[in-house]
C-alpha cells in the first residue's frame, strides 16, 4: 500500500494487511524523485508507481521500491501542462488520468506521457467539475451504471471524479464506443436515463465519452502560481 505523506514530502510503503512499514521514498525538492506536495499515487498493472506532485506541477514514475524512472509535466496554461494537479489514476492499458483543480478537468496521457485528450469543465451541467480532487477508474462492474448509458453506447471503462464544491460531489464518465447502427448525432440526444442516485443526489448524470467526444467546456483557465494561491 502506497500512501502520500504531504508533511514529510514522501511516499510511505505499508503492508496492506498488518499496516507495518515496508519502506519509503522521496524528499522535499524539485529534482528527480523529489516532491513539493505529493498528493496522488497509483500503480499500473506492472507494479510501477505514479505520483502527482501538486506544487511541482508534474507526475513522476517509480519502480515498486521507489527508484525514480521518469517524469513529465510543468506549470503552464496549455493542454498537457498542469496548474494544480491533484490525484491520479492509471488504468490497465497504461493510460494516466490526472485531475487538475485549477483547470477543472482531467487530462489523459499514454504510457509514453503523450497527451491523448481531456474532459470536464467548470459549470453546473451534468458532468461538470467544481474544484475536482479525486479520481477512480474501473473496467469491472460496469453493469452497475447500465441505467445511465445511452442505448447506442457500449462502455468499456467508467471514471468517477470527486468535487470539493458544487451540487455534484461525484461526476461519473464513461469511455467506450458507438454501437453499430447508431449515429453520433443519436448519441448526443438524451437517452432519458435517470440522473444519478445517492443519499444527497450527489452523483451527477453520467457523461459518455466515446469516439474522442469530451464533456462540454472550453480551454483551461490560466494557472495559479504559488503566490496566487486560492486553489486547494
Amino acid at each position: 500500500l502506497y500512501v502520500c505523506d504531504l508533511e514529510s514530502q514522501r511516499i510511505v510503503i505499508l503492508d496492506r494487511r498488518s499496516g507495518s512499514l515496508l519502506g519509503e521514498f522521496g524528499t522535499a525538492g524539485s529534482g528527480d524523485g523529489e516532491f513539493r506536495v505529493p498528493i496522488g499515487v497509483d500503480t499500473d498493472r506492472d507494479g510501477y508507481v505514479y505520483v502527482s506532485d501538486m506544487m511541482g506541477c508534474r507526475v513522476q514514475k517509480f519502480t515498486p521500491d521507489g527508484s525514480f524512472l521518469a517524469g513529465f509535466g510543468e506549470l503552464g496554461d496549455y493542454a498537457g501542462a498542469f496548474a494544480r494537479p491533484k490525484q491520479l489514476a492509471v488504468d490497465d492499458d497504461g493510460i494516466i488520468y490526472v485531475v487538475d483543480a485549477a483547470f477543472q478537468n482531467v487530462q489523459m496521457f499514454n504510457d509514453e506521457f503523450e497527451l491523448l485528450m481531456s474532459f470536464g469543465a467548470a459549470g453546473n451541467f451534468p458532468g461538470a467539475l467544481n474544484l475536482p480532487v479525486g479520481i477512480s477508474v474501473t473496467d469491472t462492474n460496469i453493469e452497475l451504471y447500465s441505467d445511465l448509458f445511452h442505448p447506442g453506447f457500449e462502455p468499456h471503462r467508467v471514471i468517477a471524479v470527486t468535487n470539493q464544491f458544487g451540487p455534484q460531489k461525484v461526476s461519473v464518465y464513461a469511455l467506450g464506443r458507438r454501437k453499430d447502427g447508431w449515429t453520433v448525432a443519436q448519441l448526443h440526444q438524451s437517452s432519458g436515463a435517470k440522473a444519478g442516485v445517492g443519499a444527497n443526489e450527489d452523483l451527477s448524470k453520467l457523461q459518455s465519452l466515446g469516439e474522442g467526444q469530451a464533456a462540454p467546456g472550453g480551454p483551461p483557465p490560466p494557472p495559479l502560481t504559488e503566490e496566487g494561491g486560492g486553489v486547494d
